[in-house]
């Protein structure tokens, strides 16, 4: 069981070096890949100022289940910054979203300001579009009303574009909408033969 001594708490995202409270550690996943097991924690703070790097606590004990805090060696300022970089890398998303041929105009005009947010957000969004009972039997009309909401997201916004087809599985109509930048070319696989 890991015993404490009596220091202040971190501010920071993870304890860091002297921040660590605890005794004994069980040390990680270091530079050779190698597991080091449970040790006290001057020797793998003694490790840690040879390889010139950080000791970070990533996961503080458990007293229930009797757990060390799991520590690792590494460059926490090299980690910091991983971390703030890991959100710009991650752009489109797909979001997705159902509706039903007889929805209600509120409920209808409540979907479509979400979708047009998320499309804001330049995220990619799946929208389905679902027969019950006899409306498999009226498809046409079905696929006129994902004609109608493209349309009706197109009329406010000219950047709203339909990627792909509106494809029928079993008994929904799906089709993908994305916002496409001012900046980039829509006709860019269709170039005119000169």
């Amino acid at each position: 069981m890991a015993k404490l001594n009596n220091k202040k708490k971190p501010s920071s995202l993870y304890l860091i070096n002297e921040q660590i409270p605890f005794v004994e550690v069980l040390l990680v996943g270091n530079s050779t890949g190698q597991e080091n097991g449970i040790i006290s924690k001057e020797k793998a703070l003694k490790k840690a100022q040879e390889q010139r790097k950080d000791l970070v606590c990533f996961r503080l004990p458990d007293p229930s289940k009797e757990t060390l805090a799991v520590c690792k060696i590494i460059d926490y300022q090299k980690y910091l910054y991983e971390l703030k970089k890991k959100p710009k890398t991650q752009k489109n998303v797909l979001k997705k979203i159902e509706l039903t041929y007889r929805i209600g105009e509120k409920d209808e005009k409540t979907k479509i300001e979400k979708i047009k947010k998320w499309l804001e957000n330049n995220h990619q969004v799946k929208v389905s579009l679902k027969m019950v009972g006899r409306e498999r039997e009226h498809k046409d009309l079905v696929l006129e009303k994902c004609k109608n909401i493209i349309a009706n997201l197109q009329l406010q916004s000219k950047e709203i574009k339909l990627q792909g087809k509106i494809k029928l599985q079993g008994k929904i109509y799906n089709f993908l909408l994305q916002k496409v930048s001012k900046n980039t070319n829509i006709y860019a696989n269709n170039q005119p033969v000169s």
